[in-house]
């Protein structure tokens, strides 16, 4: 090995620590976007706006 070159599974680390943090960024992500999409299309009494009843 080279100096100053890393071994084969720190990589492997390194990529698995970005997917990671990457997978947990986008479920978190998801949970704020669709919640706020409920949640605009809510009104005070609960009834959905922009349906005809």
């Amino acid at each position: 090995m080279e100096p100053g070159a890393v071994p084969p599974y720190v990589d492997v680390v390194i990529y698995l620590y970005f997917a990671t943090v990457a997978t947990i960024g986008r479920y978190l992500h998801g949970r704020l976007w669709f919640g706020a999409r409920s949640a605009a299309g809510r009104s005070d009494d609960g009834s959905v706006s922009g349906q005809n009843s």
